[in-house]
C-alpha cells in the first residue's frame, strides 16, 4: 500500500496555519489555557530553502514564544539540522522586520 504523505502534510499544515486552530494545539500539548484573543503571528517559511524545502508551522504566540510544529510521518535524520535553519531564518525575519519599523520602511 503507497500512503500519500504529502496529502497529510497539506491537511496538517492548512489546519494548523490558522491562528485559532493552532491556539488550540499550543493549548493542548502545553495544557495551558490562552484564550482566543492572545497575540498570534503566523511566520511559517515557505520555499525559502534549497529545493522548495519549507518547515509545517511556525508563529510566535503573544510576543513571547516562538512555536514550530513539524508533521513527521518516519524518523528524520535532518530534522536537527533542518530545525538550526527554520529558527535562523525566522529570527533573521524577525529582526529585518523591526529594524525596518524603527528605520520606518
Amino acid at each position: 500500500m503507497n500512503l500519500n504523505i504529502t496529502y497529510r502534510d497539506t491537511i496538517f499544515r492548512r489546519y494548523y496555519n490558522n491562528p485559532e486552530n493552532t491556539l488550540e494545539i499550543y493549548n493542548a500539548i502545553n495544557k495551558s489555557n490562552y484564550d482566543p484573543d492572545t497575540s498570534i503571528e503566523m511566520n511559517t517559511l515557505e520555499n525559502i530553502f534549497y529545493q522548495g524545502v519549507r518547515n509545517d508551522v511556525s508563529f510566535r504566540l503573544d510576543d513571547r514564544f516562538i512555536v514550530f510544529l513539524e508533521y513527521q510521518t518516519s524518523i528524520s535524520e535532518n530534522m536537527p539540522m533542518r530545525l538550526l535553519f527554520y529558527v535562523s531564518k525566522v529570527y533573521e525575519f524577525s529582526i529585518d522586520k523591526r529594524c525596518c519599523i524603527k528605520r520606518n520602511c
